[in-house]
């Protein structure tokens, strides 16, 4: 089975929390920790792979969490779920999306330290 591991958060609020994380070959992985009350037995976090320059758009607000997830391709689209060990066990994601586990609204992420942790929703 796929699994990735946490390298660090993007963004932790009421909005949404978003992370990065990143497979044994080093492929690129957004992550969405669901809200309790969609979140599914063996579904903790959806997860999409992404290259390293789609991650620089989300990073610096070129586009908004919600539009990302939504546009991601369908091969690379997970459910996550905690194995205890700080990585994610991947399970596929097949179709779109379903709206109940997308952001409500817009949410962008900003840039705001030296080092690339993002803290701040716009």
């Amino acid at each position: 089975m796929k699994s990735v591991r946490h390298e660090r958060n993007l963004l932790d609020d009421d909005q949404a929390r978003v992370f990065e994380a990143r497979d044994q070959i080093g492929g690129h992985y957004i992550g969405v920790v669901l809200p309790d009350e969609v979140r599914e037995p063996n579904s903790h976090c959806l997860l999409v792979g992404v290259a390293p320059g789609r991650i620089e758009a989300l990073r610096t607000g070129q586009v908004d969490l919600k539009t990302f997830l939504a546009r991601s391709s369908e091969d690379y689209r997970y459910f996550g779920t905690e194995n205890g060990r700080g990585e994610f066990e991947l399970r596929h994601a097949a179709g779109p999306i379903p709206e109940r586990y997308l952001p409500a609204g817009e949410v962008f992420l900003r840039d705001a330290t030296e080092d690339g942790v993002l803290r701040e929703a716009r």
